[in-house]
């Protein structure tokens, strides 16, 4: 018997194809759902191009076997910015690359060893130094088949180096105290560029080291550029701030000649906010611009040391404005951190109160520390129970001065769950006072289990990771006795068993009854 041109038994091996596809396709969403997203470059500050400061990456390591797999002292030098971690000639291992404010940017391999040192000359003003204290920028924007270095320092030149460390150009600007650069097409040809900002101008660079354009800011610190197209007309725009207080999107516009001809680029202004701040300079931590209320379109979250999260929509207009107990000097953190389907923001204060809001800059819950929070809280998953875990830098209260020179200071990287419960503590006691800045969190080894990576005022590097040897644990306290065992990927895969199977059920029952229709006739 033949239906529509197609046998009986033709159609049973249709059938039997998409239950196998069906199984298939089930058992390669769990394995992707448990594997590491394995990020290819650092294109900028805080990883991703939003600057929300979550790290894709989910781990499957035990954060209570956590201590310090290795320590290096970068000359006796301030380490400020996050350290950044690629595969630079995209064969063997990653690379850890790490700037200090001696002028030496440093490339390490996962262990800790040294694979190579680039050293940058003091510039035209030898007081401004020649101090590398922001985070670099690893990606391919030569378009050869290594990813390239890309850096400011405070002698006001902008670096690209290879992945070996050899210099491919440099920039002189007219600034100094350059912020961590940010990578995008700015012009829209296609091609990557580089935006980066100091202390007078903002920099648009070509990837060949030639300048697009630059902009005057108000002086002071300016922060790292977002690239995004923030009014939606296809051309990707700057969104940053002054250091007095002024947020800035900066689009790039296209001069003609008479024949259509592009004669040359120009920064157009799309909107200026202004904040007035009291405190100057008033804004140190850099923008978060991302859909954080999902309603399609951009929002630009941004800290404030007058003691405020304000919240502007794409068009520069203010959504919301939170104050909090004190100075904001780092970024917002935006994450679905309890997995309920809503983003949530969190924030640091020098008042020393994590907190964690709703989209709209309602209070969630609030974590005491001893500290201000310095530096930027980091979102990952260090367990793979797809449930978001968040560092935040914690001290003893001991002050600095001679009389304490002895005594030792003790330094925690707290680890907070999504509800605001500090579930572990990873230490560092030194014997002079010290200071935490950049912290990155990456699977440096490809073993599927998350290391843990800063730098300290006194120069030290540290890398924290699952210890063998659960002997050398004396640098970890683990206060939480009673971790809950919920495991998100089991239920996303039981989830999805329980799809699977009804899936085969109906089509089974659509066998049976076709050949029970077969049979009547």
């Amino acid at each position: 018997m033949k239906l529509a041109g197609v046998t009986l038994k033709f159609k049973n091996k249709i059938l039997f194809l998409l239950i196998i596809f069906t199984i298939i396709n089930f058992n390669f969403y769990c394995v992707a759902a448990t594997s590491n997203n394995d990020e290819s470059n650092w294109p900028m500050f805080r990883h991703d191009k939003y600057h929300t400061g979550y790290q894709s990456n989910m781990g499957s390591g035990n954060i209570s076997n956590y201590g310090i797999l290795w320590c290096k002292r970068l000359n006796r030098s301030l380490i400020n910015g996050e350290p950044a971690v690629a595969n630079l000639d995209l064969i063997g291992n990653k690379e850890i690359i790490i700037g200090n404010s001696n002028g030496e940017l440093y490339c390490f391999d996962p262990y800790g060893n040294v694979i190579w040192k680039y050293f940058c000359e003091k510039g035209t003003y030898p007081l401004l130094g020649n101090e590398i204290d922001t985070t670099v920028a690893l990606v391919n924007v030569t378009g050869n088949e290594t990813l390239e270095i890309i850096f400011g320092c405070s002698n006001g030149k902008i670096y690209c180096l290879s992945a070996w460390g050899d210099l491919i150009w440099d920039y002189q600007t007219d600034d100094w105290e350059l912020s961590s650069p940010a990578i995008g097409d700015i012009t829209g040809d296609g091609e990557l560029d580089v935006a980066i900002n100091g202390v007078k101008s903002i920099y648009a660079i070509t990837n060949e080291g030639k300048l697009i354009w630059n902009y005057e800011i108000e002086e002071g610190w300016g922060t790292s550029p977002v690239i995004v197209d923030i009014n939606n007309d296809s051309m990707n725009d700057l969104v940053f701030s002054g250091g007095f207080g002024k947020i800035y999107a900066i689009t790039t516009q296209k001069i003609f000649d008479n024949n259509s001809k592009l004669l040359r680029y120009s920064p157009e202004v799309l909107w200026v906010y202004e904040t007035q701040p009291v405190i100057n300079p008033g804004i140190l931590g850099a923008p978060v611009v991302f859909d954080v209320n999902k309603d399609t379109s951009f929002e630009i979250l941004i800290g404030h040391r007058d003691g405020y999260l304000l919240c502007l929509d794409s068009e520069g207009k203010k959504l919301w404005k939170l104050i909090v107990d004190g100075p904001i000097c780092v970024s917002p953190v935006v994450a679905d951190i309890d997995t309920d389907g809503d983003f949530e923001i969190i924030i640091g204060t020098s008042g020393k109160q994590l907190l964690a809001l709703d989209s709209n800059g309602n209070f969630i819950w609030k974590k005491e520390h001893q500290r201000g929070i310095w530096p930027n809280p980091v979102i990952f998953d260090v367990d793979g129970d797809g449930f978001f875990e968040i560092t935040s830098i914690d001290e003893s209260l001991q002050p600095p001065g001679p009389e304490y020179e002895f005594e030792s200071t003790i330094y925690s990287i707290n680890i907070i769950n999504y509800t605001g419960k500090v579930v572990h503590k990873l230490e560092y006691i030194c014997k002079c006072y010290d200071n935490f800045y950049g912290v990155s969190v990456v699977d440096l080894d490809s073993d599927g289990k998350l290391e843990i990576l800063m730098g300290t005022y006194e120069g030290y590097f540290y890398c924290y990771g699952e210890l063998e040897n659960q002997e050398n644990r004396n640098d970890l306290i683990d206060d939480d006795k009673n971790k809950s065992s919920n495991n998100l990927e089991n239920l996303v895969c039981s989830s999805r068993l329980l799809g699977t199977l009804i899936i085969i059920l109906i089509l089974i029952i659509i066998l049976i009854k076709f050949k029970k229709k077969r049979k009547s006739k």
